[in-house]
């Protein structure tokens, strides 16, 4: 038969399987915008299922195309930024698609070896709360060694300190030096703090701990006294009843308030 077989009103044409219990319908839709032809190749073919088509809007239904794995990629999300090493996508209502590229972690605060960094050495944490409370704020911590200077003469690198918030701990050992000999009834200061003394300190009493170890008397340990100058130095007095010797081991420690 030759010619053209015409299906009108938008009628079917219907094939059954081999045992004419299931069939295909082919169906136009009810507006075609032009004329098509659907041409059968010269070769046995199976119609494949579409899994990567072009596609613009949700797509729904029991019959929505199926995508492939491994075929969303970045150029493919709808994100209003561009991409960043490091970066993590997160949800941002009001952006193009939803989703923004940012920062992964805590707003200004970056992973070194696996600690911490702050952008601005400034910030510290908060403590013990669970709103920006100014008093428990922790921002700042240090240690290290320093150098006391006792009646005038430096001992190089002699102490050690640590530093959290405003509050310092100082301590060093010597054992030799004209400027440790120390006669009972006398006195001497201790400058070179690696931070100063609050100013006013009078009011706060920092107290400082010292001893010495009698070289002539099998080292026997001796107390000595001492305080918080206002001018930023440690007063230091011999009231042990026996002089100090430069031979005499000296050890001394103190927690002060700084500015």
């Amino acid at each position: 038969m030759a010619g053209i077989i015409e299906v009108k009103d938008q009628g079917k044409v219907r094939i059954y399987d081999a045992d004419n219990s299931n069939y295909i319908d082919i169906v136009v839709p009810s507006t075609v915008s032009s004329n098509r032809t659907i041409t059968i190749p010269d070769a046995t073919f199976t119609i494949p299922q579409e899994t990567n088509a072009t596609h613009t809007g949700e797509v729904t239904g029991s019959g929505a195309l199926t995508i492939a794995d491994n075929v969303v990629d970045e150029a493919n999300l709808k994100v209003s930024n561009s991409p960043t090493n490091g970066y993590a996508l997160t949800a941002q209502s009001g952006n193009t698609g939803g989703l923004t590229w940012a920062a992964a972690g805590l707003d200004g605060w970056s992973s070194n070896s696996g600690n911490l960094l702050p952008a601005d050495a400034s910030k510290g944490i908060y403590l013990g709360v669970n709103s920006a409370t100014a008093a428990n704020l922790l921002d700042d911590y240090e240690e290290g060694i320093w150098s006391p200077v006792i009646n005038g003469s430096t001992f190089t690198d002699a102490g050690f300190y640590s530093k959290v918030g405003r509050i310092c701990l100082v301590q060093f050992g010597n054992q030799t030096g004209n400027a440790i000999a120390l006669t009972n009834g006398s006195y001497y200061s201790i400058s070179g703090l690696p931070f100063s003394i609050i100013a006013g300190g009078w009011q706060y009493a920092s107290t400082p701990s010292l001893s010495f170890a009698d070289s002539s008397s099998s080292y026997r340990s001796y107390p000595l006294t001492g305080r918080q100058e206002n001018t930023g130095s440690v007063h230091v007095a011999n009231r042990s009843g026996i002089d100090v010797a430069t031979n005499d081991p000296l050890n001394f420690a103190m927690v002060y308030a700084t500015n």
